[in-house]
């Protein structure tokens, strides 16, 4: 059960082959200029120049994990299908997390 009365009625497994970007450091600038999340953590961090450095290297650390630099990063999520109950009334969506 999620918050609202939501039910999860399924559930799986999905990757991602992700090639958009030459290399860890062209993946940190894209996050950093176009993803919600990070941009709002660079905001929070960006009158200090040490923590932003560590974000810095940190993404470039997570993508480099991934296989950026060789062009080419699988990404696994997990998508939910669930149910929200409304004034007795069930309705389906699909959400994704990673």
């Amino acid at each position: 059960m999620l918050a609202g009365g939501a039910r999860v009625t399924s559930s799986r497994r999905e990757s991602l082959r992700v090639d958009a970007f030459s290399g860890a450091e062209a993946f940190r600038d894209y996050f950093r200029s176009h993803y919600g999340p990070t941009i709002a953590v660079y905001r929070n961090v960006a009158d200090d120049p040490q923590r932003t450095a560590a974000l810095d290297e940190a993404l470039v650390a997570l993508a480099r994990g991934a296989g950026a630099d060789e062009g080419v990063m699988d990404w696994e999520y997990l998508l939910l299908t669930a149910e929200v109950g409304v004034d007795g009334v069930r309705s389906a969506g699909t959400g994704v997390t990673s």
